[in-house]
Formats: C-alpha cells, structure tokens, sequence
C-alpha cells in the first residue's frame, strides 16, 4: 500500500544520496540479541501452528554492534497501524 511505496521512494532517494556522497546515516547501538530473541519469538506462534518447533541457541551475549538503526530496522517491524 502506500507505506510501502513511500518507504521504496524513501530507499531511491537513499541511494541517490550515496551515489553523491549526501547520505547522513545515524550509527546506533543495536541490541542484537533482542532483536534475534524477538524474532524467533514471533515466529513461534506460526511454526507451532504449522506442527513445527523453532530451536535457538543463543549466546549470552554478544559484542557490540553500532548499525544505521533507521536503515535497518523498520524493515524489521513496520509501525503500529500501518499495514
């Protein structure tokens, strides 16, 4: 829908300000493990649904990650109410 096209626009005006060096992106630290644990823990109600099981071994922790947050993770989780 129109989220969907207005995020694609987004991404080509991105890319066009890479190409001449205008791009300005936010490094943020991610909480890779939520994000991992978040993940499967979505799944879950869909694989168990389909007779299946997910299986994660997760380290307790992880290094660091400082990544451009707006670049990844609205991919990730659309907003509240848009579809």
């Amino acid at each position: 829908g129109t989220f969907n096209l207005s995020n694609r626009v987004n991404e080509l005006l991105d890319v066009a300000r890479d190409e001449v060096g205008m791009l300005e992106l936010d490094i943020e630290p991610v909480d890779i493990l939520g994000i991992l644990s978040e993940a499967i823990e979505s799944a879950l109600p869909l694989a168990e649904k389909q007779g299946q099981s997910i299986i994660s071994q997760l380290p307790r922790s992880l290094p660091p990650v400082r990544y451009p947050v707006q670049a990844c993770l609205p991919h990730l989780w659309p907003r509240p109410g848009v579809r």
